[in-house]
């Protein structure tokens, strides 16, 4: 296997180590059981026999992405706000990897009190209730071209598209913060391939239910108000990484994330943004 070093791509950003994750989740499918991910060390890595250089990378992922622009899951409705029924009927009549993303989306039992889906929690800020949280990812994917997954993987982040940033940048969170006090007026700017990319990952971030006195909805890699994520040095497959991912780093000692390859863990906290919450910037916690 030879290897491809993602400049774009670093640990201490949950925008970019989500991008990474979605990236080898497109991998996948495009060459099945060729891919492996890895951090060497601040920067990740893809090792993969098919996919030889950085052209042909973004070359095949272009070319696949104009095959099939707007997923299945995509386009089912505006928003995740939507009656369960309409849900369960969506999911019923998907395929594999449709079924895989309406999982990490919401979950058929956990509804408000009109019977509509309680999503996801990577559903932040950035969400225009008029507009949709779908509807929104809709106009990331079809911003994409080849130049964006260029910069995204292979950087530096110009944050010159004009796509929502899904609350899940710090760096942007930030910079419309201090733009908001200054001028009152703010446009969204991001890196679309990366935005992109991490909606991709989505499918790694499952729901599920948490049955407490009532039932609540969590989310995959979210523990109380933090999202946690591992780095590892070892070329890791998919499935492993998926494996990796379903871990409450919360609660696992140090040991045991050594025993697991884990080298580093990191956290972003959800802080209010409006009435809404976003990633602030990471820290380095073990």
């Amino acid at each position: 296997m030879g290897t491809i070093t993602l400049s774009g791509l670093s640990p201490d950003n949950p925008l970019g180590f989500r991008a990474a994750v979605g990236l080898l989740y497109l991998c996948e499918r495009l060459c099945p059981g060729d891919c492996r991910l890895s951090w060497r060390p601040m920067q990740a890595a893809l090792d993969t026999a098919h996919l030889h250089d950085e052209e042909q990378l973004v070359r095949t992922l272009d070319e696949g992405h104009r095959q099939n622009e707007i997923p299945r899951w995509l386009t089912w409705d505006k928003d995740l706000r939507a009656p369960a029924g309409q849900y369960c009927e969506q999911l019923a009549d998907a395929d594999h990897a449709s079924r895989e993303a309406f999982a990490a989306l919401a979950h058929e039992y956990v509804t408000d009190k009109n019977g509509k889906l309680r999503p996801t929690r990577w559903r932040m800020h950035g969400v225009k209730e008029r507009t949709g949280w779908l509807a929104i990812i809709r106009q990331v994917a079809r911003a994409m071209t080849a130049e964006k997954w260029h910069e995204a993987l292979f950087g530096p982040w110009r944050y010159e598209d004009t796509v929502s940033p899904m609350g899940w940048d710090p760096s942007v969170v930030q910079r419309h913060a201090e733009q908001a006090r200054r001028t009152g007026v703010t446009r969204p700017l991001a890196t679309a391939g990366a935005v992109w990319l991490a909606v991709l990952s989505l499918p790694l971030f499952p729901v599920f239910v948490r049955r407490t006195r009532r039932r609540r909805l969590a989310t995959t890699g979210i523990v109380d108000n933090a999202f946690y994520w591992p780095i590892w040095s070892q070329p890791a497959t998919l499935d492993t990484v998926r494996f990796l991912l379903q871990l409450d780093y919360s609660a696992l000692s140090a040991e045991k994330r050594q025993a697991l390859g884990v080298k580093q863990l990191w956290r972003s906290r959800l802080v209010p943004v409006g009435n809404r919450q976003a990633l602030e910037a990471s820290e380095l916690i073990g």
